[in-house]
This record gives structure tokens, sequence and C-alpha cells, in this order.
């Protein structure tokens, strides 16, 4: 029996000269108890499903294949790299089965981790052999290609990559470029190594040359430079983010509570729809659960200016829900940008000087303080 999401043909001559034949896989899948479906169990399912890692581990299987770019068939990384991809897809089948009550069981944290790859004198030589070797596959990054869905993990990658720029030429009288040439042939100092290797662990995407990485590096030599109208898109953590240092603990509390209210909206979305045909009273106390996450958010931390710096470090750097951050510090946030730069909104002009799905549109300066329709 064969289980397949897509059958199609070609003749592209890239698809036909990469093709490879793969060995099927067989997962072992564990049945759940039979039951009669019922409304409280079917709330129960969803709620299972919550807090899936499905994207989790299919993030950390594509690190795995990345890596594999880095090594030859023949290569014993890449073998045991190969062999950890095929059991990320059972790792995968048992979280999609967790909804229906399977107890799920987690990867190995040495394929992800790297203080989970620790090598110690306690240890003898063949554990810390095989602990290095860990350690080398270890798929702890993103691909580089993520960087363009993770903006914090490409906006520390940049700044890393300039900072080094920078230390090179100082120190060494080089440019980066051509001290990791001189590292790949081993023609550089014992200091220069020592330089590169630690910029090679700082980087917080992974540079294996991989189909998607190298992909993503020819787009953007096309786009280098090029000209024409586009919409730059803003950095707006950057932009309205103070220059003072979150409290940690605070930080944590914000976390918290957010994600906290994050999965009770999902929980109340998924309620409300199955309980849609009820009557008031028996579904009131569902809803006698305090959303008002403005109130809820100032009784963790009552300054606003501090609270907008929390959200943003929480949304932005832990990839936060920003609906939260725009419903609680809208008001903060546009002060902010006012502050320190001029505003512009489009308006529909059927003489404007954009196009965008058809309709013409023109930037207008928003004006605080003045008339009504100038805001």
């Amino acid at each position: 029996m064969f289980d397949g999401d897509l059958l199609f043909t070609t003749d592209n001559e890239a698809l036909m000269r990469k093709q490879r034949n793969l060995p099927a896989l067989r997962c072992i899948q564990y049945n759940a108890k039979k039951e009669i479906i019922t409304e409280e169990n079917l709330i129960q399912s969803n709620m299972n499903g919550f807090g899936s890692k499905i994207g989790q581990i299919t993030n950390r299987c594509t690190s795995m294949t990345s890596l594999m770019s880095n090594y030859s068939e023949d290569d014993e990384e890449y073998k045991v790299l190969k062999y950890r991809t095929q059991c990320m897809q059972a790792v995968q089948q048992a979280e999609i089965d967790r909804a229906k009550g399977i107890k799920t069981y987690p990867m190995q944290k040495s394929w992800y981790m790297l203080n989970e790859c620790k090598q110690s004198d306690e240890y003898n030589d063949e554990y810390n052999a095989k602990m290095a070797f860990y350690e080398k596959i270890c798929a702890n990054k993103k691909p580089y290609f993520f960087g363009y869905n993770y903006s914090s993990l490409m906006r520390e990658y940049k700044e890393t990559v300039n900072r080094a720029m920078t230390n090179a030429r100082q120190k060494f009288r080089m440019e980066l470029d051509d001290m990791l040439e001189a590292y790949k042939n081993g023609y550089i100092s014992d200091e220069q190594k020592i330089f590169i290797e630690r910029f090679l662990r700082s980087l917080k995407l992974d540079n294996s040359k991989s189909t998607c990485n190298m992909i993503c590096w020819e787009v953007e030599k096309i786009f280098d430079g090029a000209s024409g109208f586009s919409a730059e898109k803003v950095d707006l953590y950057n932009l309205i983010r103070s220059d003072q240092e979150s409290n940690p603990n605070l930080l944590d509390k914000i976390t918290k509570t957010c994600k906290a209210s994050e999965k009770k909206r999902a929980a109340k979305c998924v309620i409300e729809f199955l309980l849609n045909e009820k009557t008031p009273e028996e579904t009131e106390e569902y809803y006698n659960v305090d959303y008002n996450m403005s109130d809820i958010l100032e009784s963790v931390c009552n300054n606003e200016e501090q609270l907008c710096d929390l959200l943003l470090d929480y949304c932005y750097k832990y990839n936060g829900n920003k609906e939260i951050l725009w419903n609680v510090c809208g008001e903060t946030i546009i002060k902010r940008l006012m502050k320190e730069n001029e505003l512009y909104y489009p308006i529909a002009d059927i003489d404007g000087d954009f196009e965008v799905q058809g309709k013409k549109y023109s930037m207008k300066k928003y004006l605080s303080g003045g008339e009504e329709n100038e805001i």
C-alpha cells in the first residue's frame, strides 16, 4: 500500500538530474483506545492538539538535512544525519497522533542541543569521542534561509557578521571572506583559526551549502542593489525600542502571562465553535475568563514605557503574538514614532503615486492634534 500527497510527472532537466530513489519508511503507529465520540472527548482532542511541536520537529529535521550538505554520502557524519532525518519522520507522526491521546516520545536532545554533547575528564575516552562526534553534527541552528521567516535571528546574524568584519580588519588587517577562505584551505595562523572558529560558533544561522541556502544566496545576489520602487521593510523593534534594558524577572513573567493568554484564547475559539448552538446559560462558564490583557499585564508592570519595552522583547525576540503588543501599547508606540519621525499613511487616490492590487494611492502626512480628518 502506498500513501502520498502528490503524484506528478515532469521532464524538467534540473529535477530529473537531482531525482533520487529513496527507500520506503515504515513508521510504526500506535492506536488509541476506541471511544464513542462525545462533546467532551472532542474538546479534549482539540485541547491535546494545542501546543503541538510538529513545526518544531520539521524545522529541526530541515536543519539536519542542511548539515548533510557538508559531507559526502560515504562519510559517517552523513550516514548518521540521514538516519536521524528518517527517525524524525516517525517522531513527527507520533506528534500528529498526540491529538488522539497517544503518548508521544521525544527525540534525543543531543541531536539538537549542544549542551547535551558535553565532554569531560570524568568520562572515558570512548564516551568523549562519541560526544565530540555528536557535537560536530548537532542541528542546533536553523539554516540561513530561515532568517527570512525569523527576522530577529537574521538581525543577530548580520550584527555578528558586521562585528567580525570590523574585528578582522582591525586585528589581522584582512577581510573576513579572505580569512574564511584561508581557514577552509588550512593556510591560517593559530590565532586566526581561534578567531574564525569562535565567529562560526557565534552565528545564529547555519551557513551550510544546502540547496535552499544556495538558492537564497543566488536570489540575494540578483536583488542586491536592485533599483525601482520597493516597500522597505521597517525594523520596528529597533525603531521604537528604548535603550533601557529589560528586567529579566519581569520579562519572564510577561512571557508566561502572554503565552497562557494565547493558549486560553485558542481554547476559547474552539469551544465557541463547538458550542455555537448552545444557550447563553449553558456556555456562560466558558466566557467568564478575563481577556483584558491590558489590565492583566499592567498588574505585572504598571509603567507603560517599561511595559512597552517588555512586550517588544517578548514579541520580537521570542516570536510572541504582536496583536497583544498593539492592543496594549499601541498609543505608546505611536507616541514614540511621532517623537523622532514624520509619519505618513496611504489614502485611496485615483491620481495617486503608486498602485496596489489595481488601486492607486497617495501618502498623506500624519498631523497630530489637527482636525479629526487629518489624523
